[in-house]
Order: structure tokens, then C-alpha cells, then sequence
């Protein structure tokens, strides 16, 4: 793993964004959690409610990996802006697979929710939310783009924000696992 973090790095310090090998680069790591995402559900059965959780986000993140590839179709080998395109679909789609698989995890740790740690999860909560609205919302519309191309461009930022939360939820829950043990990692 380490190692493939290192060539990546590599790949993408060399600012040659546009080649070939940056983009295959970007496939992966995608397909590699999507790949690892199956492993873990055969490990733990369909019946776990981890499983279950894990299979959503699987999904959804096999749906990102489907975005990127057709991106790369239309961007490297058809020479085509690719956006829109049928790979915003399948990236939109990734969005709620994901928030079903993070709300099915929550569900199934059962994590007090005391006022501390909602207030502790609250905090980079609400800062990464104004970021994103402000970044993935507000700035993502364009006036001279069409009504569709806004609608898209914005729904990615607002599926970022619902992630955004559920996702903090899901890191209150893993600090409060065996206290704090799940979190160190």
C-alpha cells in the first residue's frame, strides 16, 4: 500500500495532469477500494449489518470508479470535454449509495450521543459545511452555463455536504470505539 501511495505521489508531482498514466493513476484508487469493499463483505457475510454498510459504500464508490473511467474515455481517447456526460450520472448516483451505507453503519453502532460529542462532531461539521456550500454550491454556479450544467455542477456539492456530516458522524463513531482504539489507524 505504501507503495502505491509513493508512485502516485510521484505521478502527480510530476504536474503532468493530463498524460496517459495520471489518469489510469486516478482509476485506481477507486477501483482498489471497490475491490476491497467485496473482500470484506465475502469475510463478513451478507447477514452482518457492517456488510451491509460496507456493500453500499462499495457500491457507490465501484459507481465513482465507472464516472472516472468513462471521464477518461471521453477526456483522453475521444478528445471530449466530458461534461455533462453519462459519467456525472454514475457519480451522482455514488451519492447515495454512500449515505445509505454511512446511515446503515450508524445504525448499527449503538454510540450515546452525548451533548459533548455532538458538539465535538458539530464544529468540523459546520466549518466544512460552509466550505462546501460556499466552494461546492454558491461557486459552482455559473450564469453563462445552462440551467442543466448548474443543476449538475451544484449537486455535486450538495451531495458532498450530506456526506460531509455522516461522514463526522461516522468519525465519532470511530473514536468512540474502544475508546478511541478504531480512530488511531
Amino acid at each position: 500500500m505504501a507503495a502505491f501511495f509513493i508512485a502516485v505521489l510521484a505521478t502527480y508531482l510530476s504536474g503532468d495532469y493530463e498524460s496517459l498514466v495520471v489518469q489510469l493513476w486516478n482509476l485506481a484508487p477507486s477501483f482498489f477500494a471497490a475491490v476491497c469493499g467485496v473482500l470484506t463483505i465475502r469475510i463478513y457475510g451478507l447477514n452482518n449489518p457492517h456488510a451491509k454498510a460496507i456493500a453500499f459504500m462499495s457500491l457507490g464508490v465501484f459507481f465513482w470508479f465507472l464516472g472516472d473511467f468513462i471521464w477518461v474515455i471521453f477526456e483522453v481517447f475521444l478528445n471530449k470535454n466530458p461534461f455533462p456526460s453519462v459519467a456525472d450520472l454514475f457519480y451522482l448516483l455514488a451519492y447515495p449509495l454512500l449515505l445509505i451505507g454511512l446511515i446503515q453503519e450508524l445504525k448499527s453502532n449503538r454510540l450515546s450521543w452525548t451533548p459533548a460529542r455532538v458538539a465535538l462532531g458539530a464544529v468540523p461539521s459546520i466549518i466544512l459545511a460552509i466550505l462546501v456550500l460556499y466552494f461546492g454550491i454558491i461557486k459552482a454556479y455559473a450564469p453563462e452555463e445552462t440551467m442543466a450544467n448548474n443543476v449538475i455542477a451544484m449537486a455535486y456539492g450538495v451531495g458532498d455536504l450530506v456526506l460531509i456530516i455522516f461522514g463526522v458522524a461516522i468519525l465519532m463513531v470511530a473514536i468512540g470505539y474502544h475508546k478511541g482504539r478504531l480512530f488511531f489507524p
